[in-house]
């Protein structure tokens, strides 16, 4: 199905979320065919969704030939943010990440080839969980640091998901973290590929 996401995401919101018209939404704003959508990259907010400064470094370092989003995406690779605006602060009230919950589900709905989700931060995860708990009544990804999820594998309707670091440039003080993203980009890439 070819789509711009944007005009579809808004569609939803209006008809399924009048409750919440007061909210505002940065959205994704892609012409995608869905069928061709492989694997969806979930960042903590929209700042890294379409930004070719975070990402496309990530890509680049994991071996593929991309000089910005749109490559991305040509790809098979869709980017979008469990948060539909930009994070203030560290941590995000529970209550604001499940108002936005609906439309990542939405997102993740369109794409009928998929698999693989990469959650890209603490706040994906959670809000991912938000999603498997509310359709499950578990949690998928376990409550503990990055370096112990990361161990296990984990699937969700077949999906494959991998829990990673948030992609930023300026790493935090205690190590480099780019080097473990662009191996769960790399296991990406083997998965939508294989």
């Amino acid at each position: 199905m070819l789509i711009n996401t944007r005009t579809y995401l808004e569609k939803y919101i209006a008809e399924n979320m009048k409750n919440h018209s007061s909210l505002e939404f940065e959205l994704p704003d892609y012409d995608i065919d869905t069928q061709k959508i492989k694997a969806v990259i979930v960042h903590e907010d929209p700042t890294n969704t379409d930004d070719d400064y975070f990402t496309v470094p990530y890509f680049r370092k994991s071996g593929f030939n991309v000089n910005s989003i749109g490559d991305v995406v040509d790809i098979g690779v869709y980017m979008t943010s469990a948060l539909k605006i930009e994070k203030a602060g560290k941590s995000v009230d529970p209550g604001v990440l499940s108002i936005y919950m609906p439309v990542l589900l939405h997102e993740l709905s369109m794409f009928e080839n998929l698999k693989v989700i990469i959650l890209a931060g603490h706040t994906s995860i959670k809000a991912f969980n938000y999603i498997t708990k509310w359709k499950t009544g578990k949690n998928l990804i376990p409550s503990a640091t990055l370096n112990k999820i990361r161990e296990k594998e984990y699937k969700y309707n077949e999906i494959k998901v991998i829990p990673s670091y948030k992609m930023i440039i300026n790493f935090a003080p205690d190590g480099d973290r780019s080097e473990t993203t662009c191996e769960d980009i790399m296991k990406m890439r083997s998965i939508i590929e294989g």
